[in-house]
């Protein structure tokens, strides 16, 4: 057996939250054989298909907060890219639900995609959209069997941020622009960091910081790789160029806020 595959076969396996029973070999070392559960075997088998690029890419997306000024760009982006995802990357997308505050529209059937080119509002007014079930729609999510799954979370709204830690513990990722998790209860963050560790999950909020620059990232990869943060200058937050800007010695900065 070719080194790395079999690394590469148990690491798809693990990233599409897959949990493995039982490893065998073939005496010839040319045969590796797992055993998963049953409710499993078709997320186990495209995550093997496709870390082996057997298949095509495939990433299923919720988005949420569709109609709002990110989402509707994100969904345009996302038409518009297709072919070249497709082409240059072998990655699919298929956004298998759109939600508002109030609407959800979701697949017919689990990983069934729908047509983003279509007007988004009127898909959300539309007969076939229902009113926004939280519940339902992760119970979608869990179900699919495609491994790769990413909500991104284009709201600011609480009670949505509420559910990460329960996404990330099903492996499906999260890009979330909003602050809502990242600067709400430290209990909270700490469940969705680890539901993250635990499961290969992916949490995405660089733009939800400084303005969206590429700060975090940056400085992850600085202190990761040996270096030490001697200084931070400077404001990159409008939130916080207004804290700055309001407070004065007649103001205290729990009022600014």
């Amino acid at each position: 057996m070719n080194s790395g595959v079999s690394a590469s076969f148990m690491s798809s396996l693990a990233k599409a939250n897959v949990n493995i029973r039982v490893i065998a070999q073939g005496s010839s070392e040319r045969q590796v054989a797992v055993v998963v559960a049953g409710e499993d075997t078709s997320r186990a088998l495209r995550a093997a298909h496709m870390a082996f690029t057997l298949s095509q890419t495939t990433c299923s997306v919720v988005i949420l907060g569709g109609t709002g000024k990110l989402g509707s760009a994100l969904i345009r982006q996302l038409n518009a890219q297709k072919e070249s995802l497709k082409k240059n990357l072998n990655l699919g997308v298929c956004v298998s639900a759109i939600a508002s505050r109030k609407k959800m529209i979701m697949g017919e059937s689990s990983g069934l995609c729908l047509s983003t080119s279509a007007d988004v509002d009127e898909m959300l007014t539309g007969e076939k959209a229902k009113d926004l079930d939280m519940e339902a729609l992760t119970a979608m999510l869990e179900a699919d069997v495609n491994p790769h799954r990413v909500v991104v979370d284009c709201t600011n709204d609480d009670g949505i941020a509420g559910f990460y830690e329960r996404w990330m513990s099903s492996g499906i990722n999260v890009i979330s622009p909003g602050r809502r998790a990242g600067a709400g209860p430290l209990s909270r963050y700490d469940a969705i960091r680890e539901a993250q560790r635990a499961n290969s999950a992916e949490w995405q909020y660089e733009s939800s910081v400084g303005a969206a620059l590429p700060i975090l990232t940056t400085l992850r990869d600085l202190l990761q790789t040996g270096d030490e943060v001697q200084r931070l200058r400077g404001c990159v937050s409008g939130t916080m160029a207004y804290v700055f800007r309001t407070m004065d010695e007649n103001t205290p900065f729990s009022e600014a806020v």
